[in-house]
C-alpha cells in the first residue's frame, strides 16, 4: 500500500519543478520520468552520489507536501530503489517501462498522459563537445546542431556521430 503523493496538478508540477531544480543544482541529467499517483519513475544520468539527489529530491517534495496537506504520517513509507543501466538495449527498455506505466496502470497510452516525459524530453548543449556527449549517452530521436557552435561546429559534431553509429 503506497500512500498517496500527487492529488492535483500543482502537485505534480511542484515535483516537477523541484526535479528540474534539482537536475541543474546537482549535475544530473534527466532522460526520463513519469509521476503516477502514489509513486514516480525516474531515469537520472548523474556524476554526484544518488543518495544526495534522492535526499534532496524526496525531502522537498515531502516538505512541500506536508506544509500543503498538514501531513503528519510519513509519505514514502519505503526506500527508493535504484538500478545500474548499462548499454542502449538496457537503457531503451527502461524508457520505455517508465513511458508505459500509465498504460499499464489501466490510464491511458504514454504520448496522452500529462505527467510523463513521454515526448518532451530535450537537452541542450553550449558546444560541440557536449553536444556529441549528450548524443553519445541520450540516444536522442533527433539531433538539431547550429552550424557555428563553439569548440566542434555542426558539421564535424555531425561527422563524429556518424563515425561512431557505424
Amino acid at each position: 500500500d503506497r500512500k498517496q503523493m500527487f492529488y492535483d496538478d500543482e502537485d505534480f508540477e511542484q515535483f516537477i519543478s523541484i526535479l528540474h531544480r534539482y537536475s541543474e543544482e546537482c549535475g544530473f541529467v534527466l532522460h526520463a520520468y513519469c509521476l503516477l499517483g502514489n509513486h514516480f519513475h525516474i531515469l537520472i544520468e548523474l556524476e554526484t552520489a544518488l543518495n544526495t539527489i534522492m535526499k534532496k529530491l524526496i525531502n522537498s517534495y515531502v516538505y512541500y507536501y506536508n506544509n500543503r496537506y498538514l501531513n503528519k504520517e510519513p509519505l514514502l513509507r519505503d526506500r527508493y530503489k535504484s538500478e545500474i543501466i548499462s548499454g542502449r538495449g538496457e537503457y531503451l527498455s527502461v524508457v520505455r517501462h517508465i513511458y508505459n506505466s500509465p498504460e499499464r496502470a489501466g490510464l491511458c497510452t504514454a504520448l496522452e498522459y500529462k505527467w510523463s516525459s513521454a515526448g518532451k524530453v530535450g537537452f541542450a548543449a553550449y558546444d560541440g563537445e557536449e553536444a556529441l556527449k549528450i548524443a553519445r549517452t541520450a540516444f536522442p530521436d533527433i539531433i538539431l546542431l547550429d552550424v557555428m557552435m563553439p569548440k566542434i561546429d555542426g558539421y564535424k559534431a555531425l561527422d563524429a556521430k556518424k563515425m561512431k553509429v557505424k
